[in-house]
């Protein structure tokens, strides 16, 4: 059974709370809260094998059946060239990139793996750097047309897109594509809005653009598709809850939005979001084991592979492999309050989630944040339980 994101309406004159976003309801404007899903595909997240060394702020593409996980932030800018074989569970240290830097972008294009933008301390990079898999060797490309740090990229085609980032003034709506046969970057449509630290994925021969932010302003929760056949963009519904710094796969049909930071200043979450194409709509998955940003995040044909990151105090080495739960009778069934709950006490929800049972319910805060209990004072929080219906439930205070 799949996961669902239902939202149950506060019915109640007279009560005013505020939520830990600082939203107060229903006398004031709302903040967003997250959308209406479709049914969630469920995801199984297990531990791999960690990382050789922690770091965060790597480049990440999937290239032959294997995972590379590029360059990134130790405790300096480094140039590791890492790749992960999921079938043996191991990793291997190759050619190291001829460019230390952090803040890159990572993707596959017929079977070489590019990295593209990025800070090596001192500029915002054009530089964009080709891996040969077969020959373990490097090659130095002709440089994108504007340097950026903090883009996103994909490979699609037959042709590497650069998109999005942070030119140190402005963040730019820009898109360039390079072509690997003719070794040229030219310019496509300009997305609607540009960003920093956005991530994106291909699905059905479409670019999916996601989250990301803006000078002081809060985190972008926008989502943005460009097709290449039309040489268009596309505004889709926004994700359920804004961040930046994340990453994003595609997976059994859906785009998946993963972890990323809530505010400029953090804190770091593990809310996964799948995007259902067909219905057109977000909808709230299951969590990674850790909440991070800035993570390295490639997919297989049969898994989503996450790596690395910060947490907000340090960088992970931590590696995780997620795949399509095709059904969850055999988990834990935590009852979720139904349809006809609009409110509870503190004291009834944590006494409920206490139950036995109930063990596999997941509470979140409206920023994405996970929570141990009730929120205190009162306010909205969501639970995620396997087997399922998502719910928000307004605590009373």
């Amino acid at each position: 059974m799949r996961l669902a994101l239902v939202l149950v309406l506060l019915v109640c004159s007279g009560l005013a709370f505020t939520d830990e976003m600082g939203c107060v309801g229903p006398e004031r404007s709302p903040c967003p809260a997250p959308l209406l899903g479709p049914e969630s595909p469920n995801l199984n997240w297990e531990s791999r094998q960690p990382m050789p060394a922690a770091r965060r702020s790597m480049a990440a593409a999937e290239a032959g059946g294997l995972v590379y996980q590029v360059g990134g932030f130790t405790s300096a800018r480094v140039a590791t060239n890492e790749v992960f074989d999921p079938a043996a569970n191991t990793w291997q240290t190759l050619a190291p990139m001829p460019t230390a830097r952090n803040a890159c972008a990572g993707a596959s294009v017929n079977g070489k793996v590019y990295v593209v933008g990025g800070f090596d301390g001192v500029s915002r990079l054009t530089t964009v750097e080709e891996y040969d898999p077969v020959a373990d060797t490097w090659h130095t490309c002709p440089p994108m047309i504007w340097g950026r740090t903090v883009p996103a990229a994909v490979g699609l085609g037959g042709k590497l897109y650069c998109i999005a980032g942070f030119d140190g003034v402005n963040y730019p709506t820009t898109v360039e594509r390079y072509d690997p046969a003719a070794g040229v970057w030219d310019t496509v449509a300009p997305m609607p809005t540009g960003r920093a630290g956005p991530a994106a994925a291909v699905l059905g021969g479409k670019i999916y653009v996601m989250g990301g932010w803006i000078g002081d302003e809060p985190v972008l929760s926008t989502v943005e598709r460009y097709d290449p056949d039309s040489n268009t963009w596309a505004t889709l519904p926004v994700l359920g809850m804004g961040r930046m710094y994340l990453s994003a796969a595609a997976l059994g049909g859906y785009v998946f939005a993963i972890g990323g930071q809530l505010t400029f200043n953090g804190p770091q979450t593990d809310a996964v979001e799948a995007y259902d194409t067909t219905a057109g709509q977000w909808a709230f998955s299951t969590p990674m084991l850790v909440a991070r940003g800035s993570l390295g995040v490639a997919a297989t044909t049969d898994a989503i592979y996450a790596a690395g990151g910060w947490t907000g105090s340090g960088a992970l080495d931590q590696n995780d492999r997620a795949q399509l739960a095709s059904a969850l009778a055999d988990r834990p069934q935590a009852p979720v309050p139904g349809k006809e709950i609009t409110m509870m006490t503190g004291v009834a929800f944590n006494r409920w989630l206490a139950a036995p049972g109930n063990a596999a319910a997941v509470v979140y805060g409206p920023s994405g944040r996970r929570l141990p209990s009730a929120p205190a004072g009162g306010g909205v929080c969501y639970v995620l339980a396997p087997g399922r219906p998502a719910r928000k439930i307004v605590i009373a205070r």
